[in-house]
């Protein structure tokens, strides 16, 4: 009758202990595994894993604007740069016409989204003279613009998306070769676009862009070479130099 008396709260207290652990075990996972969470360092090294360089090419279409404006009182004969060719007209507008532009640059990223990219293109544009005699128009070849320019940009990417839009900002040194003397030049010249780059596969992309250069192209030493008298000359501008262009960029 005795032992049964002390056997009865050994008995409990055994199963008390054996079931203390079980439910203790539920709640320290469920403490500890919020902090390894927390302190998980796999984002920062996918960010730290990313190229930081890109090498592109690309290729599109360059435009212009009008150059110079020139008015007589009469209908002259002018002679055009481009082959010393003459042409009637009693007023005439030179403008700049569409080329095809090649280029190419080196980026390094210097912020998680920001990037400096180093430039160079090459494009060749018509200047073509718009010849009016009273009676008609005439367009007529009147010299050749090669320009070649190389920029340093700021572009600036706006989302981290497989389709990334980006803005970009800079400057570029303009380098004009032309037929004619009083068309050749340099300048320095503001810049400034959008474009957007597509992720293909592994380290390369695709992108398109336009921009648009600002510059003020001198055109004044026309009036030196056989200039009828009366002849009014007026200089238009500033011009802007519009590129179109897609590109092939691969990163590394």
């Amino acid at each position: 009758m005795i032992r049964s008396r002390y056997l009865l709260p050994v008995l409990c207290a055994l199963s008390l202990g054996l079931c203390a652990p079980a439910a203790a075990a539920p709640a320290d996972a469920y403490v500890v595994e919020p902090k390894r969470s927390r302190s998980d360092p796999e984002p920062d090294l996918r960010r730290t894993g990313r190229p930081d360089w890109v090498f592109s090419v690309n290729t599109g279409l360059a435009a212009g604007g009008d150059l110079f404006h020139v008015k007589a009182g009469l209908t002259e004969t002018w002679t055009a740069p481009l082959g010393a060719a003459t042409f009637p007209a009693q007023r005439f507008t030179v403008t700049l016409d569409e080329g095809l532009l090649i280029g190419m640059g080196l980026a390094r990223r210097v912020t998680p989204r920001g990037w400096l990219r180093l430039y160079f293109s090459w494009t060749e544009m018509d200047a073509t003279a718009l010849a009016n005699d009273t009676q008609f128009v005439e367009l007529v070849p009147y010299d050749v613009l090669t320009m070649t320019r190389i920029g340093l940009r700021w572009e600036q990417r706006l989302l981290d998306t497989p389709l990334t839009p980006y803005l970009c900002a800079g400057a570029d040194y303009l380098d004009v070769s032309a037929k004619a003397d009083y068309l050749s030049q340099s300048r320095l010249a503001p810049t400034a676009g959008a474009g957007l780059i597509y992720d293909l596969a592994g380290a390369w992309r695709v992108s398109g862009e336009v921009t648009d250069t600002v510059v003020q192209l001198d055109s004044a030493g026309v009036t030196d070479a056989d200039w009828p008298g009366g002849a009014v000359y007026s200089e238009r501008g500033p011009q802007h130099l519009i590129s179109l262009t897609l590109g092939l960029l691969v990163l590394f």
